[in-house]
């Protein structure tokens, strides 16, 4: 009986993982499956939103960012099948027709923090310090997702569905290194 016991109860543990494994499988499959949807807005100086949509990502076809990355070893940016901030800035001026007017910029300092944005929608950065300064000021575009400003460039940061992403066009002041 003792061996019968052993038996059924190493069955039962060998079905409980075989069911264990199979759950998780079906499950990270739905997850690298969703799609993903964001909506993007552009405001002006004036706090008018200039453009605004929806762009929507399938995880499962996703492979290449919309922007080049840079050859530049130690450049810190998202790869693989993960859209960024980047993809849906890109993405939605492609929709909007507007995605011929984008310059952008990779931060080759020391640190090499990833893409910013020096012109878009006909707005570009405009600095008003001069060179003895130790603080940048002028007008650039910044972002916000779901309206908290991020610690990161847009190259850096993965997109959550239902996430809301604000470019501003605004007057700054950064420390300069």
């Amino acid at each position: 009986m003792k061996k019968n016991l052993k038996k059924i109860f190493a069955i039962v543990l060998a079905l409980t993982m075989v069911f264990a494994m199979s759950a998780s499988a079906f499950a990270s499959t739905d997850a690298e499956n969703e799609t993903i949807t964001v909506t993007v807005e552009f405001i002006d100086e004036n706090g008018t939103v200039y453009e605004c949509t929806e762009v929507s990502f399938d995880t499962s076809t996703f492979n290449e960012h919309l922007y080049s990355i840079p050859a530049n070893p130690g450049t810190a940016v998202i790869t693989g099948n993960t859209p960024t901030v980047m993809d849906a800035t890109y993405k939605a001026l492609q929709d909007l027709g507007k995605s011929s007017d984008m310059i952008t910029g990779w931060d080759t300092e020391d640190s090499r923090g990833g893409m910013y944005i020096t012109k878009m929608l006909g707005l570009q950065t405009e600095t008003a310090a001069d060179s003895s300064s130790t603080v940048w000021r002028g007008y650039a575009w910044e972002y916000e997702i779901d309206y908290a400003k991020p610690d990161s460039y847009a190259t850096n940061v993965a997109l959550k569905n239902g996430d809301v992403i604000s470019w501003w066009y605004r007057y700054c002041e950064e420390p300069m290194n």
